[in-house]
C-alpha cells in the first residue's frame, strides 16, 4: 500500500495493539486513529513517515512515552497533531523540532509541572490552535509577558493546577480558556490588548478585584449602591465566563430601570454570563427589555448551554 496516502478510521471500536511495520516507504500524510480502544504504546515506527503531516491518535488506551535517540530533522513536519488522551507524562522532546505546526492537542493527559522554556519556540510562527487542558500542569517555567505564538487564536489551559498571574494570550486570541485552575490576583489589565478576543473562560478560580473596564461595553455612566461606573470601551468580546470569583468593586444592588439599561449595553453581543458573586438583583419591574436580556445573561448558579449561531 505504498500508494495510499490517507488513513481514516475514526470512531470506530478497533481493540488492540498499534502497529505499524515496514512503513517507512509509505506516503501517507494524513492518520486518524481517534475514538476507538487501541491499547499499548504509541509506535515509534510512525514518526519514519517523512511525509506525514497530519496525525490524530486522540481518545484511546495508548501509552507514552514518546522518545527518540535522534530527533533529527529526519521526523516528518507535522501540522496537525492530535494525542489527546495517551497517557503522556511529559510534553513530547520532537516537538523541539517541529516547526510547521498549526494544530496541537495534548489535552487529557498526565503532563505535570511547568511548561518548559523550550516548548514556547514550538511553531512559534505557524501554530493556530493549542489544547493542553485537563493536565497536571502548575505553570510557564520562564513565564513570558505574552504568550509567544504569533499567529494563535485558540489557546485552552482548563483544568490544569496553573499558579499565579493570569498568563496573557497573544494579541492574535480569539478563544481563550482557562477555567479551574489556582490563578489569583487580578485580571491583567493587559487582558484589554486582545482587540480579537471574542470568548474568554476563567471561571472557577481565585481571582479577585475589579473586572477590566474592557470587558464591557457602557455608553452612559450607571449609578448603583451611590458608586458610579464610568464608561467602557471593548473588545468583540461575544462570550465571558466568570462565574464563582471573587470580582468585587462594591457590593452591589442593582435596581429599578437602571438595570436594564446597563444589561443592554454592555451584553447586547454577548451569548452567556454568570458573574454570581455580589450582584444582587431586587427589582425587574417586568421591563421588556429584560426578557431579551435574560436570554443571554444567566445571573443565577444554573446557566444554560448558548445557542447556536451567535
Amino acid at each position: 500500500m505504498t500508494s495510499l496516502n490517507l488513513l481514516d478510521l475514526s470512531q470506530n471500536r478497533l481493540t488492540g495493539p498499534l502497529k505499524f511495520q515496514n512503513i517507512s516507504s509509505s506516503q501517507f500524510n494524513y492518520i486518524d486513529l481517534s475514538s476507538n480502544s487501541l491499547t499499548g504504546t504509541i509506535p515509534s515506527s510512525l514518526f519514519t513517515m517523512t511525509s506525514l503531516t497530519d496525525l490524530d491518535l486522540s481518545q484511546n488506551q495508548l501509552t507514552g512515552p514518546l522518545k527518540f535517540q535522534n530527533i533529527s530533522s529526519t521526523l516528518p513536519q507535522f501540522t496537525r497533531l492530535k494525542l489527546s488522551s495517551c497517557n503522556l507524562r511529559e510534553f513530547p522532546i520532537f516537538l523541539k523540532v517541529q516547526n510547521e505546526l498549526t494544530d496541537l492537542d495534548l489535552s487529557d493527559n498526565k503532563i505535570e509541572g511547568k511548561v518548559p522554556r523550550w516548548f514556547l519556540n514550538v511553531g512559534k510562527e505557524t501554530l493556530q490552535s493549542l489544547n493542553i487542558s485537563f493536565n497536571l500542569l502548575s505553570g510557564f517555567e520562564q513565564p513570558p509577558i505574552i504568550l509567544p505564538w504569533k499567529s494563535l487564536y485558540y489557546l485552552d489551559l482548563r483544568s490544569n493546577m496553573f499558579e499565579g498571574l493570569l498568563p496573557i494570550p497573544p494579541l492574535s486570541t480569539i478563544y481563550f480558556f482557562a477555567s479551574n485552575n489556582n490563578l489569583t490576583g487580578r485580571i491583567p489589565p493587559m487582558i484589554c490588548m486582545l482587540k480579537a478576543l471574542q470568548v474568554l473562560d476563567l471561571s472557577n478560580k481565585k481571582l479577585i478585584g475589579q473586572i477590566p473596564h474592557c470587558l464591557g461595553n457602557f455608553s452612559s455612566s450607571l449609578s448603583r449602591t451611590g458608586n458610579w461606573i464610568s464608561s467602557w470601551t471593548c473588545c468583540h468580546l461575544k462570550e465571558a465566563g466568570l462565574v464563582y470569583k471573587n470580582f468585587w468593586s462594591e457590593p452591589t444592588q442593582v435596581k429599578m430601570n437602571a438595570f436594564s439599561e446597563f444589561l443592554t449595553h454592555m451584553f447586547k453581543h454577548m451569548k452567556l454570563i454568570a458573574n454570581t458573586g455580589h450582584l444582587g438583583i431586587s427589582s425587574t419591574n417586568n421591563d421588556p427589555a429584560l426578557h431579551y436580556t435574560r436570554e443571554i445573561l444567566d445571573l443565577v448558579l444554573n446557566p444554560r448551554p448558548a445557542e447556536e449561531g451567535y
